[in-house]
């Protein structure tokens, strides 16, 4: 849904989307041959689910459709299918560790 979204607000298909945006992440030098631009938004989308993880008060529901997921259980599955926590256990995680480094 959001690249149907994106792709008929600027008038683009998917695959000219894709190859714009593949250009702009190497002009900023990012290395679009060792990731696909899949790969790159999924590693975009999964750091910064863990960044707003990080708000105390934040519900997964919350994070999950803030970073294009239709639900916490979507945003899980992406997590356990990169190998990481669910995220319930991730957020316990990083709070914990945070609150060390307070100390």
């Amino acid at each position: 849904p959001m690249w149907v979204d994106l792709e008929g607000h600027l008038g683009l298909s998917e695959r000219q989307l894709r190859r714009r945006i593949s250009r702009l992440l190497r002009h900023f030098g990012i290395d679009t041959q060792r990731l696909s631009f899949r790969q790159y938004l999924l590693n975009l989308r999964l750091s910064h689910a863990a960044s707003f993880l990080t708000v105390p008060d934040s519900s997964t529901e919350v994070v999950a459709r803030s970073v294009g997921y239709r639900s916490s259980r979507a945003l899980g599955t992406a997590l356990r299918q990169a190998g990481l926590a669910s995220p319930t256990k991730l957020k316990k995680a990083i709070l914990e560790g945070s609150r060390k480094k307070d100390r």
